[in-house]
Order: structure tokens, then sequence, then C-alpha cells
């Protein structure tokens, strides 16, 4: 009965990690008081990556409105993140966040989103559904993806970036659908 015990709780803590949370993230909620549920959301994606753990299939939900991030977004691996829409969910760095070098380069840390891993791995994660506004080429680059397998970037829009919109880098097995660069 013990080891019936066991291998119930087993099954039952690997359906919860397989299936992963939602956490959720309002331009009117609070990094400071929130918890990111439903009910009290986080007010910033930056804030909510380094809350969500890795490798467990969580999502993060982002609202309608427009977010200031205030710097790198380093995305863990297997967290997804979707927003509301194409074009009801806008991210855009704060100023101190912006670079845009007259002749620009590498700059990997000035994305203002990233997937990256030192060794190949699979990431098993999407981003959807929002735009990143580059505010008129002030924003070096909006995704950057290095070493992560099964990403998908799905109804995402990159506007104005200083280099490039998104940046693919020793991906194997991933995909971008529906997506405008501009």
């Amino acid at each position: 009965m013990k080891n019936l015990y066991l291998i119930l709780v087993f099954l039952i803590s690997l359906a919860h990690t397989a299936i992963g949370a939602t956490y959720y993230v309002d331009a009117s909620g609070s990094d400071a008081s929130g918890d990111g549920s439903a009910g009290k959301p986080w007010r910033s994606l930056r804030y909510a990556v380094t809350k969500v753990p890795a490798s467990q299939g969580h999502i993060i939900k982002l609202s309608a409105g427009t977010f200031i991030e205030r710097g790198l977004i380093e995305v863990p691996l297997g967290v997804s993140i979707e927003g509301a829409g194409k074009d009801l969910t806008i991210l855009k760095a704060d100023p101190s966040f912006y670079y845009y070098p007259t002749t620009p380069g590498y700059a990997l840390d000035k994305y203002l989103i990233s997937l990256n891993e030192y060794n190949p791995r699979n990431g098993n994660q999407h981003l959807k559904n929002f735009t990143i506004n580059g505010d008129g080429k002030k924003l070096h680059g909006g995704i950057y993806v290095k070493n992560r397998s099964f990403v998908v970037i799905d109804g995402v829009k990159v506007t104005g970036t200083n280099f490039n919109g998104i940046w693919l880098w020793d991906v194997k097995d991933s995909r971008i659908t529906n997506t405008d660069l501009i």
C-alpha cells in the first residue's frame, strides 16, 4: 500500500511538472506586492522571468497594454510568454536600455528578449501574440535565441529596432510564423 501511495505521489508530481502553471503580468500590477496570480499580477516581464522556475512548462501571460522594460529580459529554459495580441501587448525598452550606435554590431546583451544557452538545449517554449517596439531604432534588437531548440515565435511583431528584429543562432526544430519585422 505504501508503494502504491509513493507511485501515485510521483505520478501527480510528474503531471504537474508537465502541465506547468500560468503566471500573469499586467501594466497595473506590482512587482513589489504581486505574486503572479491573475488577482495579483506582476508589473514587468523582466521581473516575472526571475520568479518563474525553468524547465517546468510554465507560461507567463501578458495583458493588453504597454510595458516599459528596464533591461534585458532573460527568459528561462522552458518558460513561454504569451501576450493578448500582436497589437494589444506592446513591449518597449526604458530609455536607460537604449543602444543605437551609428554602426551597430554584436551587442548580444542589448536585445530586449533573450533565450540563450551556453550549450545546445531544448527550449520547448513559445513566444506569442505581442509587439516589440524599438522606439525609432533606439533599441538594438528585439529577440535573440541561441542554442535553444524547439522554440516557436508566433504572432509577434518587431518594429523599429536598430540592428535586427529577431536573431536565431544555432537552433534546431524551431519556427517563426505569423510574424512581422518592420
